[in-house]
């Protein structure tokens, strides 16, 4: 029998049926990027700081060294500096170069992916990450953070089909920039796919943990969890908009680039909130552990539900949207939890946030599903407002901007709705996997191995 589509959404429907040929996605790619060029070179030069950083930084340490990378680049875990280090190989000495192949990469990084979802996954996809990264703005090209996003993309597409590389690109990934570890949860299961994600894992994630212990040294390697350790209250997290309103209208706060190299909020109040911070990252660990029990394991356990009706075929759709919306709602708490909140880490939902535009929704699911693409794309272009357009008025030490002030509070406070609604999504759904299902309940159509394509 053949299924009806008289339920099917509105992007559902534009998913199946709307022609779209490579013109369109083309066309999409080279009109953003090109707007995005013109606002880089007529307001916001400065974002390309962070690798001129970088590039100083190396300088200090010789291309043919003989005692490891000693203090540089501390920050960052060592597979990351070496990436890093060879974009040195064809900048050669100039930080100028550097910079302008750093941004290369970058650009490369971001027209592979396009082409990879057009072609591989659904052209909707790809044009929401178009859409998605266009918010952003041209700090796209300029921070490393792309790269893990980039392996997320992967980890979250291939699922699925190849687990093993999925999980293998989780840990690529954390050895760029560790959060992305937390992602292993709710792709961890008793299912075969589950048990081959978290082999790719272990193996590529456990493989550079070993060869950067084995040439930088045990202190060198947990370096990145100690200068994170050390930071205080960026400005721009969530849990300094408090205070950051709050010295709209008093002087007990004041705002100062710290030996961490950002802006971070000093006065009363400050070492408690770190704290609570801190204490936070603990709730994002539950978000993942139970998240990894209930899709993963069916809840097994709990009464009603049993492992058995999770990995029923008939469950397959729901257990994939669950994953997907279980990934986002990691990293949006892992963001609104963290005392510091970069801007370049909105650029880690792109990845999930395209591969989630295939999900099957249940019909009174689908109105969640809109509202979770309008709250990201909002406050992906919120972000780029915020910096780099408008940040010198954020982090003035006097006289601090009411309008970018209260972008900041609306971006953190949507942000935070954000993190709920897609925590909310995905702990409904994955909850509903290990519950036996009706009778009437219809069977996939679809095989294991499909996705639709728009």
């Amino acid at each position: 029998m053949r299924p009806s589509h008289g339920t099917a959404s509105g992007v559902e429907r534009l998913r199946r049926h709307l022609p779209l040929s490579g013109w369109v996605g083309v066309v999409a790619w080279l009109g953003t990027r090109s707007v995005m060029a013109l606002v880089l070179a007529t307001l916001c030069l400065y974002v390309r700081e962070d690798v001129g950083y970088y590039a100083v930084q190396l300088q200090s340490v010789p291309m043919l060294r003989s005692h490891g990378l000693g203090g540089t680049l501390v920050e960052y875990p060592v597979p990351a500096v070496w990436l890093l280090e060879a974009l040195r190989v064809p900048a050669g000495a100039s930080s100028a170069v550097y910079v302008y192949a750093f941004a290369l990469l970058m650009v490369l990084l971001d027209t592979f992916c396009c082409w990879a979802l057009w072609t591989h996954h659904s052209r909707l996809g790809a044009l929401l990450w178009i859409g998605f990264t266009f918010c952003i703005g041209p700090l796209l090209w300029f921070r490393i953070d792309l790269v893990p996003a980039v392996c997320v993309l992967v980890a979250a597409h291939q699922r699925s089909r190849r687990p093993v590389l999925s999980g293998a690109a989780v840990g690529l990934g954390a050895a760029m920039k560790l959060w992305p570890a937390l992602l292993v949860l709710p792709l961890l299961g008793a299912d075969r796919a589950g048990r081959r994600r978290g082999l790719g894992l272990v193996g590529l994630g456990g493989a550079l943990g070993a060869l950067s212990w084995l040439a930088e040294g045990w202190t060198r390697s947990v370096s990145p969890l100690g200068w994170q350790n050390g930071r205080g209250l960026q400005v721009e997290s969530v849990w300094a908009t408090p205070l950051m309103a709050a010295r709209l209208v008093s002087d007990g706060w004041h705002v100062r680039l710290s030996r961490y190299n950002a802006y971070e909020v000093f006065g009363p109040g400050v070492p408690t909130l770190v704290r609570l911070a801190s204490g936070s990252m603990l709730v994002v660990v539950g978000l993942g552990l139970v998240l990894c029990w209930l899709i993963g394991f069916g809840g097994a356990g709990l009464p009603g539900h049993r492992l058995s009706a999770a990995l029923a075929p008939e469950r397959r759709r729901d257990r994939d949207r669950a994953l997907l919306l279980g990934l986002v709602a990691m990293i949006c708490a892992v963001i609104v939890a963290d005392k510091t909140f970069s801007p370049q880490y909105m650029i880690w939902l792109a990845g999930p946030f395209a591969v989630l535009s295939s999900a099957q929704w249940r019909s009174g699911d689908r109105r969640h599903g809109a509202v979770l693409v309008v709250m990201t794309l909002c406050c992906a272009a919120l972000t780029q407002l915020i910096f780099p357009l408008n940040y010198s008025a954020l982090v003035t030490a006097t006289d601090p901007g009411v309008a970018v002030s209260a972008l900041l509070v609306a971006r953190n406070a949507l942000m935070c709705v954000l993190a709920g609604h897609s925590a909310a999504l995905a702990l409904s759904g994955a909850w509903r996997l290990g519950r036996p299902a009706p009778a009437h309940l219809p069977s996939s159509t679809q095989p294991d191995d499909e996705e639709p394509h728009a």
